[in-house]
């Protein structure tokens, strides 16, 4: 009913907004040393030098395409929305987005728990475990394709949970697996798994064909 879907919709938002603060705060301290040639791998081996200008720049480095197919295509334009309309310098804009994708990681997290059945409270403290995960708190601070990836990877769990509730979808699961796929090569492996646990082996092998060929 819609209070129900009030509540779940103001504990969302409630952990999506820990979750930007933590991240956009999380990033001050390093914002400056991360972003340099010299520091390329030092931070838990990301290539956090190559990821920046992927980022900020459209005449940046965008070599590594046959990795992250998508990556510069979805990332860039936002970034470059906020640097005109927020009138914000490169790192604040490229900061500003990784936290926004920490809140879409949280929320989504948050979703996918509820989904396959665990209760409002225990949903609510397990995002709240996750958010202080070494992989929110080292992934989540540094330009780089994990935190983006891991959205991409969360919002096609969610799409295999929904089904079970609502039916099948193939454009849905067609999305998912491209969306997997769009960031980093070796995480459609999360895309295909959902498809091919969800359709027979021909459409599953089909959807799978026309999410490649759409990325």
């Amino acid at each position: 009913n819609a209070t129900r879907w009030w509540r779940e919709g103001c504990l969302a938002m409630a952990l999506a907004v820990m979750a930007g603060v933590a991240s956009f705060q999380g990033q001050q301290p390093l914002s400056q040393m991360v972003v340099t040639p010299e520091a390329d791998s030092a931070w838990f081996d990301a290539d956090t030098a190559d990821f920046f200008p992927m980022m900020t720049s459209r005449l940046g480095s965008h070599g590594d395409t046959k990795v992250h197919p998508l990556f510069s295509l979805i990332v860039y334009p936002p970034v470059k929305v906020l640097r005109v309309v927020g009138v914000f310098t490169p790192r604040p804009a490229a900061q500003s987005l990784l936290a926004m994708g920490a809140s879409l990681w949280i929320a989504g997290f948050f979703a996918l728990l509820r989904l396959i059945g665990c209760r409002r409270l225990d949903a609510g403290l397990f995002s709240l475990l996750a958010m202080t995960s070494a992989a929110a708190m080292f992934g989540f601070v540094v330009p780089e394709s994990f935190p983006f990836g891991a959205v991409s990877i969360v919002l096609a769990l969610c799409v295999v949970a929904w089904s079970h509730h609502r039916g099948r979808s193939a454009a849905w699961h067609l999305l998912a697996s491209a969306g997997t796929l769009s960031m980093t090569v070796t995480n459609w492996m999360v895309g295909l798994f959902a498809v091919f646990a969800q359709w027979p082996w021909r459409r599953a092998l089909q959807l799978s064909v026309n999410a490649f060929c759409l990325v």
